[in-house]
Formats: structure tokens, C-alpha cells, sequence
């Protein structure tokens, strides 16, 4: 017998929409987060069953907090990243949005406030699924929008 302690991995859990998405998008996500260090809260955009593409990961208590994720056939790539502390904590809803443009310039704005910007032109294709990864904690999850980027520029009244 061994009395060594049982560590708990976080438990992954999935859902996805298989749907036509734009090359040029944005999503905007309003959410509300319960954690632990180690949990792990991911969504983006994916092509076929390997969901390649990119993904904004919530990393509650690490270094980086915050990444923009390429995933590719070659594996997984940070493109941008935020090291300050940051923390969707605090039982108030918060409000995400990633943007890509035509060119491949990314914005990601959280409450208001731009915390990355960078430009990758991996994929030129549209995306044909949005995928959200929960690999521990709690969220409730207000609304997913998804438009394409110039239907967003236009209902916002930016040029």
C-alpha cells in the first residue's frame, strides 16, 4: 500500500459549434470566472477536427495570465502573451472580445482595456468552428457573439 497523495488534474471539458467563421472575425464573450491556480479556460476559432487556429487561454494565477495560442499541425504556439497579474476573479462579469482582421492584425480587449495586439497570417482560410475549454474552474458564461470583422466595425460605427 502507498499513502502517497492523489494530485487532481484538472478535468477537460469541450463544447464547440461547427460553424462558418470568417477569416477576418470577432468574438466577444461575456463571462464570469471561479478559480484555482492551475485551472485553464480557452476559446477561439478552429479548422477541422484538430480544431487548428487560435484560441485566447485564461491561465488564473500563472505566468503569462493571458495568451493568444496558435494551434497548428506542428503543435502549439504562443503568439502574445500578457505577463502583468491579471484576474477575471471577483464574481463581477467581464467581457472579452478578440478581433482579426483582413490583414491578420489580432486585438484582444478585456473590459475595455486593449491587453494585446499582434499580427499573424498562418491562416488564410475561414474557420468552421468555435471552441470553448474548460480545464478546471467555474464560469458562467452570459453570451458568445461572433461576427465577421467588417459586420463588427459597422454596428460599432468604427471605420
Amino acid at each position: 500500500k502507498s499513502n502517497k497523495p492523489v494530485q487532481n488534474q484538472p478535468r477537460r471539458s469541450r463544447i464547440f459549434l461547427n460553424q462558418r467563421i470568417p477569416n477576418r472575425f470577432a468574438i466577444n464573450v461575456k463571462l464570469r470566472a471561479r478559480t484555482s491556480p492551475g485551472d485553464r479556460f480557452e476559446f477561439g476559432v478552429g479548422q477541422g477536427n484538430r480544431s487548428v487556429g487560435y484560441y485566447l487561454q485564461y491561465n488564473p494565477g500563472a505566468s503569462p495570465a493571458l495568451s493568444l495560442v496558435q494551434k497548428s499541425s506542428r503543435g502549439r504556439a504562443v503568439i502574445e502573451s500578457v505577463s502583468e497579474p491579471f484576474s477575471l476573479e471577483g464574481g463581477k462579469w467581464h467581457t472579452l472580445l478578440m478581433t482579426r482582421d483582413r490583414t491578420g492584425d489580432m486585438t484582444v480587449v478585456i473590459d475595455g482595456k486593449t491587453r494585446m495586439r499582434v499580427r499573424d497570417r498562418s491562416f488564410r482560410d475561414a474557420f468552421d468552428r468555435f471552441v470553448i475549454t474548460n480545464r478546471g474552474g467555474r464560469y458562467a458564461i452570459r453570451s458568445v457573439t461572433i461576427h465577421g470583422a467588417s459586420e463588427h466595425r459597422r454596428r460599432s460605427g468604427q471605420r
